[in-house]
């Protein structure tokens, strides 16, 4: 029998706990995040081995830069920044999905 989850803490409770030294709060943000940053990089990237640098390289843009954000601002637009970002650095065509633009 599976245990029930427990509820995922807030982007931005996460983040305060990631720049106060919480381990547990990247991983939990890792978990949040990596289902959608992993599809637009698998969408953007013509390899699985280039989707894996594309994601790995918009994770550790987004630690780095995590104190840039500023709550009550879309996380979700913050990080996607760091992945088209990377995505120009890792030199990958632009997705084809113009939501993404």
């Amino acid at each position: 029998m599976s245990r029930p989850s427990l509820p995922r803490r807030a982007d931005d409770v996460l983040v305060k706990g990631i720049l106060d030294g919480d381990p547990g709060a990247f991983d939990e943000l890792f978990e949040a995040w990596f289902p959608r940053v992993w599809a637009r990089a698998r969408a953007a990237a013509s390899t699985t081995a280039e989707a894996e640098r594309l994601t790995e390289a918009a994770f550790t843009d987004l630690v780095a830069d995590l104190p840039q954000w500023r709550d009550g601002t879309s996380f979700g637009a913050f990080f996607f920044a760091r992945l088209r970002a990377a995505q120009r650095r890792l030199r990958l065509a632009p997705p084809s999905d113009p939501s993404d633009a």
